[in-house]
């Protein structure tokens, strides 16, 4: 049971990874229930963990929200500390989502204070752009842009081009509020380059939106209608 619950974890991880949400959320809620029935703390969380973002991307906040707190309380409980970190980052994104900045930055300073502790650069990449896109919203564009420069360079360290493609829109976004175009265009355009080359077409949207308020800006128009396009 044990093995068939965590290849359904593997298929919802698949699935999401394609961008085929509806499937991963089904794989992941079947996991659930076995896992529940068995008692394993660390896998539950994590499947909990997987399932609140799901529903975060489908904007069902409440529900991401409560599972995001249970897969917490259960990484607390197991005292595991890599689980618990990303966990607190996936709830501040999701405070960021829903407007709530300052909470949002609790729980990233305490994903940072983690994921420092335990050396996971892999992961603080992708809090350093959450605290970049944060910090964009509320309209400190200069401590945004330090944020993603920094998630940046630890994508690009790790050698992991999801994340880079993240914290690359982050510094689009903060160098757009920063009123340097040109470099704003081209963080979005390798985000967006590094999304086709992973197959994540759903994630091309907002470094392509970014692309085109750039253009816009600068009156490019026929440009902006080619990056639509795209």
């Amino acid at each position: 049971r044990q093995k068939e619950a965590k290849t359904l974890l593997n298929l919802g991880s698949v699935s999401n990874y394609k961008g085929e949400y509806g499937q991963d959320r089904n794989y992941q809620k079947q996991a659930l229930e076995i896992i529940h029935e068995l008692g394993d703390k660390w896998v539950e969380a994590e499947a909990l963990n997987q399932l609140g973002m799901y529903l975060m991307e489908a904007f069902i906040y409440g529900d991401a929200m409560f599972n995001l707190e249970h897969a917490l309380e259960l990484n607390r409980e197991i005292n595991f500390r890599n689980g618990e970190g990303c966990v607190l980052g996936n709830l501040g994104l999701l405070h960021i989502r829903m407007g709530a900045f300052d909470r949002g930055r609790v729980y990233h300073q305490q994903s940072l204070g983690i994921l420092l502790e335990i050396d996971n650069l892999e992961n603080l990449s992708i809090v350093y752009g959450n605290l970049a896109l944060l910090e964009h919203h509320i309209g400190d564009n200069t401590l945004a842009l330090d944020h993603a420069q920094r998630g940046v360079e630890l994508a690009v360290e790790t050698d992991n081009r999801r994340a880079q493609a993240y914290t690359l829109t982050s510094q689009g976004h903060a160098l757009f509020g920063l009123e340097r175009q040109e470099d704003a265009f081209n963080a979005y355009h390798q985000a967006a380059s590094l999304w086709r080359e992973l197959g994540k077409f759903s994630l091309l949207l907002e470094p392509l939106a970014g692309m085109v308020r750039v253009n816009m800006a600068r009156s490019e128009f026929n440009q902006a209608i080619s990056t639509v396009e795209e």
